[in-house]
């Protein structure tokens, strides 16, 4: 009885692992850590928009806060994925962890999208787009990716391609080379568990 109890229970935890490696190969070594900023294109119900990119922040458990119309999101990471450049960060662990306050203080504020106003989120009713989202945050953490004078001098192609940034992860859409900060399965286990 002991014996089938026992083999019972190994089957279950090789199961469990490989669901959770295999789930974890799916994304690559991809995954960014909290207050990193994310990159995709521009998904729509009928194609990508490779051009111009959207972008939010990964504030950890698994979740990315976003702008877009209407209002700023919070969505599972697993749903911004659709064509996933890659993410990058700026600064140290502080300045992370800053960023990441910053957009969760942002999301309870219900901030509103806003094209022209690319970056109105110090008001007291807070509104941007994605990429303003992004630059707002990293200059509260003291970091500045772009000069973002105006509305039209700012988009996510223009923060991706940045010389401010540190890219740890990137994809083969995202335009440059496999970067060497992947989480191996033990970690990433380790990190869940």
């Amino acid at each position: 009885m002991l014996k089938r109890i026992f083999g019972f229970l190994v089957v279950v935890l090789v199961a469990l692992f490989f669901s959770l490696s295999t789930a974890r190969i799916a994304i690559s070594g991809a995954m960014p850590e909290a207050g990193d900023a994310v990159y995709r294109d521009i998904a729509t119900n009928t194609a990508s928009i490779k051009l111009i990119g959207h972008a939010g922040v990964f504030v950890g458990n698994f979740e990315v806060v976003h702008m877009q119309w209407p209002q700023i999101q919070k969505v599972q990471l697993t749903n911004f994925y659709v064509d996933y450049w890659g993410s990058f960060y700026v600064g140290g662990p502080l300045a992370a962890k800053n960023r990441a306050e910053e957009a969760r203080k942002l999301f309870s504020k219900s901030a509103k999208y806003s094209f022209f106003s690319h970056k109105n989120f110090g008001a007291k009713k807070p509104s941007g787009r994605c990429d303003g989202l992004i630059e707002h945050c990293c200059e509260k953490a003291g970091n500045n990716i772009v000069n973002d004078y105006h509305w039209s001098a700012l988009s996510p192609q223009m923060q991706w391609k940045s010389n401010a940034i540190t890219k740890r992860y990137t994809t083969t859409r995202g335009k440059t080379a496999y970067s060497s900060a992947l989480i191996d399965v033990g970690s990433w286990l380790e990190k869940l568990l």
